[in-house]
């Protein structure tokens, strides 16, 4: 009741899929981009996968993993292994994103101003800016999270599209520069 500051909380959304669509090129882009050369400069600094907070977290753990089995000629560094990191790493930042929608779904009801992200950027200033203008924060949208029977059918039914790497070039180019780190 003495509280200083009104704050406002808002979780930024949008519908289920998109998030899923949105995740999967992400996590391809960082493999195309980097996200290997920094994961074997950690393994090639005595990190173990796992071994600190940059270890631990979704897609450096995977890639960290990935690249211990190639060092150890656990795995073959190919097309097949790289699709099967990738898809690996995509499911955990999947189901990351679920849990996140899960707990948040579970918190007080009013807590949090659910906004959908996926209109136009004036529209979710607007969204925002509305809800300042009122006397209290006044939550709600918490609707955004839920999922409709055929949406949740058309989830049970998702699979990746590759994008990038469905390119011979570019693939080849990821197999290059990860059969340089080992």
């Amino acid at each position: 009741p003495d509280a200083r500051f009104d704050f406002r909380c808002f979780f930024l959304s949008v519908p289920r899929l998109d998030l899923y669509r949105r995740i999967d090129d992400r996590v391809e882009s960082m493999v195309c981009d980097g996200m290997m050369e920094e994961a074997a400069w950690m393994l090639d600094r005595g990190i173990a996968p796992g071994g600190n907070t940059a270890a631990r977290s979704i897609g450096y753990r995977q890639a960290m993993e990935y690249l211990d089995r190639l060092r150890s000629d656990k795995a073959a560094l190919g097309e097949e292994s790289l699709l099967e990191f990738l898809e690996e790493t995509q499911k955990a930042t999947r189901s990351y994103a679920k849990r996140q929608f899960t707990w948040f779904r579970g918190e007080p009801e009013g807590k949090y101003a659910w906004i959908d992200v996926s209109k136009d950027r004036e529209s979710v200033a607007r969204d925002v800016l509305e809800n300042f203008e009122r006397e209290e924060h006044g939550g709600g949208g918490e609707n955004l999270g839920d999922v409709s029977r055929e949406v949740e059918n058309e989830l049970k039914r998702y699979k990746v599209d590759v994008k990038r790497l469905k390119n011979r070039t570019e693939l080849q180019g990821v197999i290059d520069r990860i059969r340089r780190l080992l």
